[in-house]
């Protein structure tokens, strides 16, 4: 589906955690309606999380 089309946008968010929390933050990010993934990152040390969020 084109969904800039219809005025919306595809967003890689790149997120950076600490103190263990990122099955804390993935968990409450996928709570939010815009976010279509949340998938961990592996191989770079200052990215821990890959979120995917449609936003108009």
């Amino acid at each position: 589906m084109l969904i800039e089309k219809f005025g919306w946008r595809r967003v890689d968010l790149l997120i950076s955690t600490m103190s263990g929390k990122t099955d804390t933050i993935a968990n409450q990010l996928l709570t939010r309606e815009e976010v279509v993934y949340v998938g961990k990152s592996i191989g770079e040390h200052t990215i821990d999380l890959r979120a995917e969020i449609i936003v108009r």
